[in-house]
């Protein structure tokens, strides 16, 4: 079975639009103002280590943040299954 995104990607890659770039655009370096609702240094905060979820793949790392807020049963499972 092909996972969705799995198939996406190689619809993607198979198609005619993946040929190799032609020349080079020149690309404006006057500095380009965020877009609307994008995020600021103010947005940031450091997550509670509690609540933050670790998983090491052959892919890399991925770090999750549990919401127990939103989902606090979920959250108790997750936590018991990482264990």
């Amino acid at each position: 079975m092909i996972r969705p995104a799995l198939a996406l990607g190689l619809i993607l890659a198979s198609g005619p639009s993946f040929a190799a770039p032609k020349a080079a655009v020149p690309v404006a370096t006057a500095a380009v103002p965020p877009a609307p609702g994008a995020p600021t240094s103010t947005d940031w905060r450091i997550p509670d280590p509690e609540n933050l979820l670790v998983i090491e793949t052959s892919k890399g790392r991925v770090i999750l943040e549990l919401a127990p807020e939103l989902a606090p049963n979920h959250v108790v499972r997750v936590r018991e299954l990482a264990r």
